[in-house]
């Protein structure tokens, strides 16, 4: 049995062995092979692009994703020093600063390390207490990032 749709649009069984002047054999199968096989011949050459693009894409949501969390970091340093800095301000300085954490886990991916989560933390911290610290001018933030 298989269902086919009706004019309706809802679907009903039919009993294929009613269906007499269908046959299903090698040749028309070998032929519709024959027409989609360019299609997925190309498929193939633009499949590591795509997937590329894609790995490349899902990182960057990611590392946006891990930047709201950081921006509370951000903010938390900031009061240590003696600064205050808003969420949004604190967001755009967390997005700086895990350009560096990228750059190592990168790197530590090609040497086969992997990711060790307290390393990335350390080096995020460690580019936020270096770089956030007060001016000679009142009132302005020395954002180096």
């Amino acid at each position: 049995m298989k269902d086919v749709p009706n004019p309706t649009g809802s679907f009903r069984p039919v009993d294929l062995s009613e269906v007499k002047d269908f046959t299903l054999d090698k040749a028309m199968v070998t032929n519709f092979v024959d027409k989609i096989r360019p299609f997925i011949n190309g498929f193939l050459y633009v499949l590591p692009v795509l997937l590329f693009f894609l790995i490349i894409g899902f990182s960057l949501v990611a590392y946006l994703f891990v930047a709201l969390f950081a921006a509370l970091i951000v903010m938390l340093v900031a009061k240590l020093k003696g600064l205050s800095f808003d969420y949004g301000t604190s967001y755009v300085l967390a997005l700086f600063a895990l350009i560096p954490v990228a750059l190592v886990d990168l790197l530590t991916d090609i040497l086969g390390f992997g990711n060790y989560f307290l390393l990335s933390l350390a080096v995020f911290v460690a580019v936020l207490v270096y770089n956030i610290r007060p001016t000679s001018s009142e009132g302005a933030v020395s954002q180096n990032l």
